[in-house]
């Protein structure tokens, strides 16, 4: 974790709550902790850095996820603060530069449980897609929501991040790479309401619970305006991934074509049978696709990156950049006949 995050005391202060009772969960965009409210209620709580998102993206996010809920979509809204606010900004310590200041929002936590191993079946597959689709579905008739957010193709993986974490070279490598995968996606980049609007843009595995018979959706940090295609693609590509960790744990070829392809052909069918029970499914994103697997994979190998900076292990230096010269070779770890729904192995 590169940046220090507050200390336990600090946050049982702000909260008003037993630092006994926080545990700390992750960090990967955000820090995540789950603690017991000044009511007695479990909660969530996520601390957002300041050089991660502003104050008024969190709020845009925050205002998406309550007409969601309002609509009755199974997803975790905010809870406000004792003093009525539905976000804390602070700065821990001393006065400093903006990447010191902390936006913290306080989440119902979710009802039911995550995944097991046990759970990766055609009816788990069906009801990712049935989520996703029930979400798209709402979304065509709320254009406006998430105005207030970036572009998807501004976001840090594909902007500050290059810079940041590769070297120089590398770096105008891979911007060349992500300016040639930008101009082929281009012609599948028509804007409807059949084929845009706001999108979760990270519905994996590991930002769902399974609850009853249905899925409680929560970290909608990645929440946008954009193509609905690509939120597809990042469902599949990272509820693809989960399940290879699952299975695989710490084995590396489980992440390479031809196993992640013969996996997503086992999901493909059940994961759009869902989704089509919802709403309509477009033959033409089938050609486009490709592109935006190859779109999910850039933004995943940045993420590591950061997530991984400073890298000081070999090994783990090595398969990163495997990883680059898979982007700068246009070769995602998936490949994949999307119109029959079959891997493609050779």
């Amino acid at each position: 974790m590169a940046l220090k995050t507050p200390t336990s005391d600090f946050l049982a202060q702000l909260l008003d709550c037993d630092p006994a009772s926080i545990r700390f969960i992750s960090f990967s965009q955000n820090a995540v902790y789950e603690f017991t409210d000044w009511e007695g209620v479990p909660r969530i709580l996520r601390l957002t850095c300041g050089s991660h998102r502003k104050r008024y993206e969190v709020e845009s996010e925050l205002n998406w996820v309550e007409v969601l809920h309002g609509a009755g979509k199974t997803v975790c809204p905010p809870v406000r603060w004792k003093n009525g606010m539905r976000v804390m900004s602070f700065i821990p310590d001393v006065a400093g530069e903006e990447e010191d200041t902390w936006h913290a929002v306080i989440f119902q936590k979710a009802a039911g449980r995550a995944l097991e191993k046990d759970d990766l079946s055609e009816t788990l597959y069906e009801k990712h897609g049935k989520t996703l689709g029930a979400l798209h579905e709402f979304s065509r008739h709320r254009p406006r929501c998430l105005e207030m957010r970036c572009k998807w193709y501004a976001e840090r993986y594909f902007t500050r991040d290059v810079g940041t974490y590769l070297a120089p070279g590398v770096a105008r490598s891979v911007r060349a790479a992500w300016r040639q995968i930008r101009a082929d996606l281009l012609p599948h980049c028509k804007r409807t309401r059949r084929t845009y609007g706001p999108v979760h843009l990270d519905l994996g595995y590991s930002n769902f619970f399974l609850s009853g018979d249905h899925l409680e959706v929560f970290d909608f940090d990645n929440s946008c305006r954009s193509y609905y295609a690509y939120d597809i693609a990042l469902a599949l590509y990272g509820g693809l991934f989960t399940r290879l960790r699952c299975e695989f744990a710490g084995d590396r070829s489980a992440f390479d074509h031809p196993k992640s392809s013969v996996n997503l052909q086992a999901v493909w069918n059940a994961f759009r049978r869902g989704y089509e029970s919802q709403t309509v499914w477009l033959e033409e994103w089938n050609l486009a696709f490709p592109l935006w697997f190859e779109v999910a994979y850039f933004r995943a190998v940045l993420h590591a990156f950061r997530v991984q900076h400073p890298v000081t292990n070999p090994r783990v230096q090595a398969l990163l950049d495997a990883d680059i010269e898979n982007i700068l070779n246009r070769q995602p770890p998936v490949r994949f006949d999307f119109s029959e729904g079959k891997a493609m192995l050779s």
